[in-house]
């Protein structure tokens, strides 16, 4: 019995200070698409300053930045996106 031969998740992080986790994802995938593998790819994140990316990522109808406050209640700059949803 042959057991079909699955797909790769190429699921990085990002190389910090180096690479984004989708330039990564997308690197890792076309040496392993050489050797002949199919892949999946899907960059995540911890958390950290590589979280926006992972999530927008060609999703985003719209971004931007606006002033918020944070929980102290200093008055910082956030970053924010529509992500297919629309507005009612």
């Amino acid at each position: 019995m042959t057991v079909p031969r699955r797909p790769i998740l190429v699921a990085p992080d990002a190389f910090k200070e180096m690479a984004a986790a989708r330039r990564v994802a997308e690197a890792i995938g076309r040496g392993l698409g050489r050797a002949g593998w199919e892949c999946d790819i899907a960059p995540i994140a911890d958390g950290g300053e590589g979280q926006r990316p992972c999530w927008w990522s060609g999703s985003a109808e719209w971004s931007g930045r606006a002033w918020v406050h944070d929980p102290l209640g200093r008055e910082i700059e956030a970053s924010f996106a529509l992500l297919g949803m629309g507005v009612r």
